[in-house]
């Protein structure tokens, strides 16, 4: 016979996070980064929630790289909302440095210099969120 609290021990150590296969970011993509015509030193991308549970404050990291692919800047973002499971939102305007912006955003290359040569490239990392159980909202 055992005791109540060696009966009530949990004995396993899987969780639903555990029987997530690949890591438990991968369940928030970053879709459709976009550089507005209208101010070109701005940017935003679309974030889309493929788990079933909402997440709270999803962070992002964005890193900008050269013609070389070398990276030259970065920008840590955090979204200060919560994000049903299955639905995706806008993260508000970013602005990038004005030096950045005129290597990675290929539309104002082509407008200011007349080509897209030597354009650089973006990549934005998911770095974390929480998860909630029930929604949120």
């Amino acid at each position: 016979m055992r005791s109540l609290s060696e009966s009530s021990r949990r004995t396993s150590t899987n969780s639903i996070l555990a029987s997530l296969s690949g890591r438990i970011t991968e369940g928030i993509v970053v879709r459709k980064f976009d550089w507005p015509t209208t101010v070109w030193t701005t940017f935003r991308f679309s974030v889309l929630n493929q788990l079933r549970q909402p997440v709270r404050n999803p962070q992002f990291l964005v890193i900008f790289f050269d013609d070389e692919k070398k990276p030259i800047d970065f920008k840590l973002i955090s979204m200060k909302k919560t994000l049903p499971g299955g639905l995706a939102t806008w993260i508000d305007y970013q602005s990038a440095d004005v030096d950045t912006a005129a290597i990675c955003n290929i539309e104002w290359r082509k407008k200011t210099y007349g080509n897209d040569r030597g354009s650089g490239s973006v990549e934005v990392r998911v770095l974390g969120f929480e998860l909630l159980d029930e929604p949120g909202y």
